[in-house]
């Protein structure tokens, strides 16, 4: 929610500017600019820091299942998973052992808490094991 918030933001800002401008020139080079913006917003901060500006206030992070930050290409197909099947992506969080989404399973990945330390126990939900697989 808060990145859809940040993105609108940006996109209203362009244009705000782009209407005062006046310039068609202008304006496409700005409209460009923010699609752009928006495009890869999400691949390359998943990518290169393990989260958007909302995973990071939420203490969060997308961790590939082979550990680390998952890959820029895997971080666009998830992306494009997640914006393809929208909420419906979510659905599927308490289904799983370790409460991912679609888009999580589909590319490897998991959403996990950045600091444990700074996580209250209300914040998260431990990995479930699996009926009749108990230790």
């Amino acid at each position: 929610m808060l990145d859809w918030v940040i993105t609108l933001s940006v996109v209203m800002g362009a244009l705000l500017i782009a209407a005062s401008v006046r310039n068609d020139d202008v304006s496409r080079a700005l409209g460009i600019l923010v699609v752009t913006a928006v495009l890869l917003y999400e691949p390359v901060l998943v990518s290169f820091t393990g989260g958007t500006v909302g995973h990071h206030l939420t203490n969060l992070r997308v961790v590939d299942d082979r550990g680390g930050n998952v890959s820029f290409l895997k971080a666009c197909a998830r992306m494009v998973v997640k914006d393809l099947l929208g909420w419906c992506s979510f659905v599927i969080l308490m289904a799983t052992s370790r409460n991912q989404a679609i888009h999580d399973l589909v590319t490897r990945s998991t959403v996990q808490i950045r600091d444990l330390a700074k996580a209250l126990p209300g914040q998260y939900i431990t990995e479930r094991k699996a009926p009749g697989f108990h230790s």
